[in-house]
């Protein structure tokens, strides 16, 4: 096992690297895709600081962290700029925020610290991240604005397999409790589901992020009530197997989905906002 003085050395040839790889891509030298390979030649354990829409935070990583990664290697506001920007916008103004698929807990951050009234909830079933998500809000101070909820949302109650499609050597972005047809089933977790509408009942969210790998449907059919009552901005990705359902749910409800990809793609993006 590595002494501190091997990672402190291994963690500032990466940082030389990694600004190195900076220089090339702006040259136009390199390429985005050379990440998958440097990333592992050049291993990073420790805080990862970050910057994205103006706002500065640190993520804490252990060469497992798919989100701190593109923070390191890429520079400020790697990470889906456009969607952080406008999730950053619409935070400001928020009251009570569901993040839903948190991850390692990028949105929640952002969303606790540009506004400190703001009440918080991350959804993140998965226990090996559900640990680095609260070491991330206690590394940004803002744990006591955000309350970590272990259920998966769905639109029923009870235990389910998650799907995992990584190995356990990298936190589980893109595991889902949908099975992926074009890709290797690597292992599965039982996680707790639960509709959002019987979680929280009273809740009136004013803004929602679903990143759920393909389980969106599901999410806003188990939180119409909520929706309904807070009439809440979102960010949702949406993947294509489902998509016509999801946009036509959400148009019921008197919103308006606005993709923000160009061109249509197997998963794409949609901020909504209530007509």
């Amino acid at each position: 096992m590595p002494g501190l003085d091997a990672i402190d050395s291994a963690n500032r040839r990466c940082l030389e690297e990694a600004a190195a790889y900076r220089a090339r891509l702006a040259e136009g030298t390199a390429h985005r895709v050379d990440l998958a390979t440097l990333k592992h030649r050049y291993p990073y354990y420790g805080l990862v600081p970050c910057r994205a829409a103006d706002v500065d935070f640190v993520m804490l990583q252990a060469q497992d962290d798919v989100v701190a990664w593109k923070y390191l290697w890429f520079g400020d506001d790697a990470h889906e700029p456009r969607l952080v920007r406008q999730w950053v916008r619409w935070a400001r103004a928020a009251r009570t925020v569901l993040d839903i698929g948190a991850y390692t807990g990028l949105m929640s951050v952002l969303a606790a610290t540009v506004n400190p009234e703001a009440r918080v909830h991350a959804f993140e079933p998965q226990r090996d991240v559900q640990r680095r998500t609260d070491t991330n809000l206690r590394l940004n101070r803002v744990l006591d604005q955000v309350r970590l909820r272990t259920r998966a949302l769905s639109d029923r109650s009870g235990s389910v397999e998650m799907y995992r499609y990584r190995k356990n050597d990298v936190l589980g972005s893109g595991n889902t409790l949908e099975a992926k047809d074009d890709l290797r089933v690597r292992s599965t977790t039982v996680v707790r589901r639960a509709p959002l509408d019987t979680l929280m009942p009273q809740v009136a969210p004013d803004l929602v992020k679903i990143d759920t790998e393909g389980h969106e449907l599901a999410v806003l059919r188990g939180a119409e009530q909520a929706f309904r009552r807070g009439r809440p901005n979102l960010l949702v990705e949406v993947w294509e197997h489902t998509r016509d359902e999801v946009l036509a749910l959400l148009s019921s409800w008197g919103y308006e989905a606005v993709p923000y990809e160009k061109r249509v793609r197997p998963v794409m993006n949609f901020a909504c906002t209530a007509r």
